[in-house]
């Protein structure tokens, strides 16, 4: 196994995601890299410890599950539609240096060596599905 990849399709029923966390731990001790997407994230947000200080870790939030993070990790995000690209790197640090990818207008990307962002035009990186692409 080179890498792993946890949220699409996942559903969001607790043994489900008690199941999935017992994955990704595995796979932390086993320095695979993980990506964390859609009801992955679920996962996270209700068990921080999960991918706390994990650098092999990457998670896509979108806007929703961003916000469901932030909340999580007691992050106040600013109301409005896009949370700003450098938030990310804010989630990152709260997390303990986790690899996060905010999908927005303007993807932020943060890890514990720095962040950027990407704002490319032409990508319709908005359409449902997506994120699946991505993870």
């Amino acid at each position: 196994l080179h890498a792993l990849v946890v949220g699409c399709g996942l559903g969001r029923r607790p043994e489900v995601l008690k199941g999935a966390a017992k994955v990704v731990r595995a796979a932390r001790d086993q320095k695979i890299p993980v990506v964390i997407d859609a009801d992955g994230l679920v996962m996270v947000a209700e068990n921080l410890d999960v991918v706390r200080g994990a650098e092999t870790l990457l998670l896509t939030p979108n806007v929703m599950e961003f916000r469901r993070l932030c909340t999580a990790v007691n992050l106040e995000v600013p109301s409005g539609s896009c949370p700003p690209p450098e938030l990310a790197a804010r989630l990152s640090g709260a997390l303990g240096g986790v690899a996060v990818c905010l999908k927005g207008r303007e993807d932020g990307i943060a890890t514990a060596h720095g962040t950027c962002s990407c704002d490319e035009q032409g990508t319709p990186r908005r359409s449902g599905g997506l994120g699946d692409v991505l993870a």
